[in-house]
Order: C-alpha cells, then structure tokens, then sequence
C-alpha cells in the first residue's frame, strides 16, 4: 500500500505534492535523531522541576501565605465577574 493511500481521508481527499509535506518532511528528518535525547532531557528537567515544587509548596509558611494568595484572588474574581446591581 503507498504512503499516500494510507493518508486518504473520506472526507478530504490529499493532494500528491504539497509545500506543507516538504517542510514536514524536513522537520521529520531534522527531529527523528534527536528526539531521543530532547525526550529524555525534557523528562529530567520536568522532574527536577515537580520536586522543587514540592518542596516549596510543602513548607508550612509558603503553603499558607499560597492559601491565601489563591483565596484573595478567588475572592477578587468573584467580585470582578458578579458586581452588585
């Protein structure tokens, strides 16, 4: 089977030649070697990143003041959206 059988849509039917599959072409052959290693890395720093989170939204005064930060804002959001007539 061809690759652009593959492709057919019933509803939309694909052209054979397109400016958008050459360039996703060349995207394809530029991100296949290194997709290894961008997911990898981009999986370390998220990681390390969730765990500083941790560790500062556990502390009990940062938790706190967080609290009441969202509540302000909360609170705030609710007056901006529903003022009194």
């Amino acid at each position: 089977m061809d690759v652009l059988d593959k492709c057919q849509t019933v509803i939309v039917q694909l052209p054979a030649k397109s400016v958008v599959y050459d360039w996703l072409y060349i995207v394809h052959d530029f991100y296949r070697p290194v997709h290894t290693y961008v997911s990898i890395m981009l999986c370390a720093v998220g990681a390390v990143c969730n765990f500083c989170n941790i560790v500062v939204l556990t502390r009990y005064r940062k938790n706190k003041n967080l609290c009441q930060f969202f509540n302000f804002i909360s609170i705030l959001g609710n007056k901006c959206a529903l003022p009194s007539t």
